[in-house]
């Protein structure tokens, strides 16, 4: 133990003289001076110890500087406050901070919702009775108190003195943590998987494949978020889950590795080591070079859909090859694909997305810029199809898909009223039953044009009605108007003048 200056010590050293190569190396530290705010911490050795008596206007940059290279850390007196403190929970949150195992410091106002702002769901109650003893001897009490949780099972116990206005908080031994889990009673691993988010429960059963199915078997059945695939960036891939309609990622692929700085580990996956790196709350995996990084897809396709027990719901891409890659494992048809983007400059021809060793999707949606006559060799049928950027689609065009998908959108499209009466009049006379729902933009809508000829079999809808799309937005069909057909077959559109577009849905057969 070193202690420099004291209370009556008006002179202070700068902190690369105590570390200086000649200087003796010291396991515990205690700063008794009074120091400047601006106190340079330029501390490059590692220690056991570190107590800062009176440096009140300690900076977070500092604070946490000093948790990487120490122990145990003590501050005396402080001005941070609670948002300061959030600050550096997130820090140790994220950064991994394993070095630090204890720390002390002084809050003055201390909220407690401004403390664990956004981290609510890594804290928890903590009643059992835990405490610390210090590098020095002393006790500390960590526990009744709060629990925060990091991604990767490690916890630390906080506990707040409201009389002495100091916060302790400290990370729990291994022997509080650690235990085989696959010994466990059932009733126990359901507890602990009910504590885990869905990211802790992938991570979890990363561990190996006896993990991976024993996780598999305990998750509760209405856990059932669909899984989606994301290839659109280059060289990487994007397995998650869509829950509240929100993509949450749990591993990415990418061909190599970011040179970042971040620290790797080393993953078994199909009889292969990968290295893999923490980011954000979910892991990343460096294959090496795109064969192998196919290599790899098809192993954690295998693993995720292991896990939880479903197949790829949704598929985002810009090239047919993944459709074939999907279509090698699964003979079932995804429900949902978005083909393209405003950014994608190549544009494969729908053959390519539809042949035969393509998985079949339910659902098609086309985002890229499209030319007018694309949808022309459509051939395969759909629950849904959705056209984001094609303007210059012709009405022959527009027959064709009408009777080979339920329903139809165009969001953009250089359509008039006399346009809309000759689909109305196409669907009056040919029977178009697969054709449950269209949705399209009308430039200059004329009611009377839309009509013409066919007023006699037009009636005002005044019932509300609305129509639930294959993927569950909801759209108004009446008020508005009723369209019916010689065999009974009613239709009913509304139009948008606000956004200028028009709903027409079948909804009823007499």
């Amino acid at each position: 133990m070193t202690h420099i200056g004291d209370a009556q010590c008006p002179e202070y050293w700068d902190f690369t003289e105590y570390e200086a190569e000649g200087a003796v190396k010291t396991k515990g530290l205690r700063l008794c001076s009074k120091l400047p705010g601006n106190y340079l911490f330029t501390i490059s050795r590692d220690y056991d110890y570190i107590r800062v008596e009176k440096s009140p206007f300690i900076s977070l940059a500092a604070l946490f500087k000093l948790s990487e290279r120490c122990k145990e850390l003590i501050f005396d007196e402080s001005v941070l406050t609670s948002i300061s403190l959030n600050t550096f929970f997130y820090h140790w949150l994220e950064k991994r901070i394993d070095g630090l195992k204890f720390m002390r410091i002084c809050i003055k106002e201390y909220e407690e919702a401004l403390v664990f702002n956004w981290m609510q769901n890594r804290v928890s109650d903590a009643t059992e009775e835990i405490n610390c003893t210090s590098y020095t001897g002393e006790i500390f009490q960590l526990s009744p108190g709060k629990r925060l949780r990091r991604n990767d099972g490690v916890i630390a116990s906080i506990y707040y003195d409201p009389n002495s206005k100091i916060l302790n908080f400290g990370v729990l031994d291994t022997k509080f943590t650690e235990f085989r889990l696959r010994d466990v009673t059932g009733v126990v691993f359901n507890e602990i998987l009910s504590q885990l988010d869905l990211n802790e429960i992938f991570n979890l059963s990363l561990c190996s494949i006896k993990t991976r199915n024993t996780v598999s078997g305990h998750l509760r059945k209405s856990m059932k978020y669909p899984l989606f695939l994301y290839t659109r960036k280059k060289e990487t891939i994007t397995f998650g889950l869509i829950k509240d309609e929100q993509h949450l990622t749990l591993m990415r692929l990418r061909e190599d590795k970011v040179p970042n700085g971040r620290k790797f580990e080393e993953l078994n996956i199909g009889g292969r080591k990968r290295q893999i790196s923490k980011y954000e709350n979910y892991y990343e995996l460096f294959s090496g070079s795109f064969a192998d990084m196919f290599t790899d897809y098809t192993h954690i396709l295998d693993h995720i859909t292991s896990l939880f027990r479903q197949d790829i719901d949704t598929l985002y891409c810009d090239n047919p090859l993944y459709l074939k890659y999907i279509h090698l494992k699964y003979s079932k048809s995804l429900r949902m694909t978005h083909i393209g983007g405003s950014q994608c400059l190549k544009i494969w021809d729908l053959a390519e997305y539809e042949d035969e060793s393509a998985v079949r999707t339910r659902g098609l949606e086309l985002c890229s810029n499209l030319p007018g006559n694309y949808l022309s060799k459509l051939t395969r049928d759909y629950e849904y199809i959705r056209v984001k950027r094609t303007p210059n689609t012709s009405l022959y065009i527009i027959y064709k898909l009408s009777e080979k998908c339920k329903e139809l959108i165009f969001d953009e499209l250089d359509f008039y009223s006399m346009d809309l009466n000759s689909f109305f009049n196409h669907w009056l006379e040919n029977r178009i039953d697969r054709l449950k729902f269209i949705r399209i933009c009308i430039k200059e809508y004329d009611e009377s044009w839309a009509a013409y000829r066919i007023e006699s079999r037009i009636t005002e809808a005044t019932e509300e009605i609305n129509y639930k799309s294959h993927i569950g937005d909801i759209y108004r069909l009446s008020p508005g108007k009723r369209l019916r057909r010689d065999d009974g077959v009613i239709a009913l559109f509304f139009y948008d003048p606000t956004t200028e577009m028009l709903n027409f849905g079948v909804v009823d057969v007499e």
